[in-house]
């Protein structure tokens, strides 16, 4: 974990244990993009801090 004060729960949510708040969520996604839009997107999400991977 990042902080001490955090707890990941079964569905994926990273939840700050002194306020209760949502810090981080974990959804899948599918998308259907050209491959110059999924290069765009994966960009996007890079330069925002936004973790992906890849899934086959």
């Amino acid at each position: 974990m990042a902080a001490e004060h955090q707890q990941e729960t079964s569905t994926g949510k990273i939840v700050d244990t002194d306020t209760g708040e949502v810090v981080s969520l974990t959804r899948t996604l599918k998308i259907t993009a050209t491959k110059d839009q999924m290069w765009g997107l994966a960009s996007y999400m890079k330069k925002n801090g936004i973790k992906f991977e890849a899934v086959m």
